[in-house]
């Protein structure tokens, strides 16, 4: 998996949604799938397999439930993705097939040529997640204004804000420092209501965020508030 790169637009980095821990996993294995370089419709499945899962933190005895249940909540997730035309909504994915275990061991090579994996070592696919039209030109292609970074560097975190933040600050790494409103962060996080004192923003997102990012990645980032008189802006 160190090799596997994931490689997103910044619009999509930038974009407001808001995925559980387990729904990131399963955006972020199946962009890792897309070949470099090669045209990609969206007539194709980027696989996901229980193995993948396995390899980003998740429990071997739960990671097929685990699979199966974000697979049902991506479904119907939203993103609003801001270009320099103006601000669209759209879906995640178009759809998502739910391979059985019986399937996959009927039709081992299927299995070994979309997935490159044996059925019978229980390493067999679990999901094939086809994007949307509108967002495969944000995570396919890519020559200019993207970010990328390896899918293991995320392997073990267990929130899903320490991802968006992670991806943040990779965003800016030649440059070694970014600053952020506080609403253009709650906009991008997809805060919404929630938090709606700085205090508990802090305590609940940015700082177990960034102590996880300093713990489990290959990162090392501090933050400064930014103040506007009393009142703390970025």
């Amino acid at each position: 998996m160190s090799k596997m790169l994931v490689v997103k637009a910044n619009n999509i980095i930038e974009a407001s949604y808001q995925l559980s821990l387990n729904e990131q996993r399963l955006i972020l294995a199946a962009i890792s799938c897309i070949p470099k370089g090669e045209e990609v419709t969206d007539n194709t499945g980027y696989c996901v397999t229980r193995e993948s899962f396995i390899e980003l933190g998740i429990n071997p005895k739960t990671a097929s439930r685990e699979i199966r249940e974000a697979c049902d909540r991506l479904f119907n997730r939203v993103i609003t993705i801001t270009t320099e035309a103006g601000t669209f909504k759209t879906r995640w994915v178009q759809d998502i097939m739910k391979y059985n275990s019986d399937w996959a061991l009927a039709n081992p090579e299927f299995i070994q040529e979309v997935t490159g994996s044996d059925p019978y070592a229980e390493d067999y696919i679990l999901a094939a997640i086809r994007f949307s039209k509108s967002v495969l030109p944000f995570i396919s292609n890519l020559s200019s204004n993207f970010t990328q970074y390896f899918l293991q560097d995320i392997a073990g975190v267990s929130s899903g804000y320490s991802i968006r933040f992670y991806e943040l600050i990779c965003q800016y790494r030649t440059i070694g420092k970014r600053e952020v409103s506080i609403q253009d962060l709650r906009f991008i996080l997809n805060i919404g209501d929630k938090y709606p004192l700085f205090y508990d923003f802090k305590k609940r997102v940015i700082e177990p965020a960034i102590k996880e990012i300093n713990e489990k990645t290959p990162m090392q980032i501090s933050y400064e508030q930014k103040k506007k008189g009393k009142t703390i802006v970025g």
